[in-house]
């Protein structure tokens, strides 16, 4: 049996969104569930199966500041820094944009 870490303790749910995108004809919703995520420190914990996936920190202007290409089945990522309140973290899965605000 693993022992738990102490940073188990520390992690948050994040509470991912959809962006919405105006188009001419309606597009089929997403094959994929909405992402489930915690975050302990800069820690990104993947809950559920996620495909490949391009993972982007914007901050409060709007710049990309991380980007990174997320392989399919990954379970954890190191994010640069955990120091990224009022930062938007986002994946795009295909044509759709999941996001939070952290």
């Amino acid at each position: 049996m693993a022992a738990t870490s102490s940073n188990d303790e520390s992690r948050r749910t994040l509470d991912m969104s959809l962006y919405e995108h105006p188009v001419k004809h309606p597009a089929p919703r997403s094959v994929y569930d909405v992402p489930c995520l915690e975050l302990g420190g800069n820690t990104l914990y993947i809950i559920d199966y996620l495909p490949s996936c391009t993972l982007q920190l914007v901050d409060e202007s709007g710049a990309i500041i991380y980007e990174a290409d997320i392989p399919e089945g990954t379970e954890q990522w190191q994010l640069p820094t955990d120091q990224l309140a009022g930062c938007e973290l986002r994946l795009i899965i295909g044509d759709d944009c999941y996001y939070c605000v952290l």
